[in-house]
């Protein structure tokens, strides 16, 4: 029971940092940035370095770039904007189709490494839907209201 709650918590992880990874990855490609910062979790810090944290609670992630580099990228064109923002559930899509296709060409796994293939896919999955969707939550907005609200706005440079 407890190694799969674990096993739980492991996968989840890794799957919010794969989406934040790929915030962060499409504002270096496309917004040319230099510092940032991705956090994993919220509450207290289990494992702080200066630029990846992991948090105690699995619930949220977040990936921010400094002041600096974000006065580019509020000075580049739509796309440019665009992209940051859509790297996150891009790279949850992606996932999500790699374990698909590992999964199915996995012949015989055994019952556990089943199970935890099946959560890993629903898991990236579920960040893709519950992201890409223009939806406002609680305290801020999904990456699909994001990109509407940039596709939104008048100007473009």
């Amino acid at each position: 029971m407890i190694k799969r709650i674990l096993c739980y918590y492991m996968i989840f992880m890794i799957s919010c940092l794969v989406h934040e990874l790929g915030h962060i990855i499409m504002a270096k490609i496309f917004c040319d940035i230099k510092n940032y910062r991705i956090e994993i979790g919220i509450g207290k810090s289990i494992i702080d370095f200066k630029k990846f944290a992991i948090k105690s609670i699995p619930i949220a992630g977040h990936g921010y770039w400094e002041l600096e580099d974000l006065d580019r990228y509020n000075k580049s064109n739509k796309l440019r904007k665009i992209m940051p923002t859509l790297g996150g559930p891009l790279f949850s899509f992606v996932m999500t189709v790699l374990l698909i296709i590992l999964y199915k060409g996995n012949s015989e796994p055994n019952e556990f490494a089943k199970h935890m293939m099946l959560y890993s896919i629903a898991t990236n999955a579920s960040f893709f839907v519950a992201t890409i969707l223009p939806l406002k939550y609680l305290y801020c907005s999904s990456d699909g209201m994001r990109i509407l609200n940039i596709m939104k706005t008048v100007e473009d440079k």
